[in-house]
């Protein structure tokens, strides 16, 4: 948190909490704010429709839509995530079992534009910082089960630093977000 922020640049720091619940699970953490530059695809079952290709997962796809629900602050939705499909500098030890990673050979998953940036995975217990530019940061954390956590909405200053708070439990989710000293 400590180097210099490069000009137009805010830093965020994401801590997942410590938790018995998934400890050795990791959590994929997407922002899909605005003013950055989206490098990966979130594709959830309501953007599905059945087909006529299958894909490994025996499932019937042949049409993605870009439509997302818009979904509350601090709520999670089970099992939502149809596929997770990271920028291709991700190492491939980030990639999951199926739905993750994922691409038909056909090309089909090219028919969503990206909607999100991949900012990394964190376990329990661990943390991640990334610099983005000033505006709305929507963070949303994605399960290697495709359950997806929501963040509130918070608007990112230039020159500043935030601290992000998430926790994961037998209690629920939650995130706390606040500026840093």
């Amino acid at each position: 948190m400590a180097k210099p922020l490069a000009h137009g640049q805010a830093r965020v720091c994401f801590a997942r909490e410590a938790s018995m619940l998934g400890a050795i699970v990791s959590h994929y953490v997407i922002d899909c704010g605005s003013n950055i530059d989206f490098d990966s695809k979130v594709i959830e079952e309501g953007q599905i429709e059945l087909g006529d290709w299958i894909d490994r997962t025996h499932r019937r796809v042949t049409k993605i839509t870009e439509t997302q629900q818009v979904v509350a602050a601090n709520s999670d939705r089970a099992s939502h995530v149809f596929f997770l499909i990271f920028p291709s500098n991700v190492p491939g030890e980030e990639f999951t079992l199926s739905p993750f990673g994922y691409k038909d050979e056909n090309g089909l998953l090219r028919v969503i534009r990206p909607n999100a940036r991949y900012v990394g995975s964190v376990r329990s217990g661990e943390l991640i910082v990334f610099d983005r530019p000033a505006g709305n940061m929507w963070l949303k954390v994605i399960t290697p089960s495709g359950d997806e956590a929501f963040a509130p909405n918070f608007q990112i200053e230039t020159g500043k630093k935030y601290l992000v708070s998430y926790t994961y439990g037998i209690s629920g989710i939650d995130f706390s977000l606040s500026e840093s000293p």
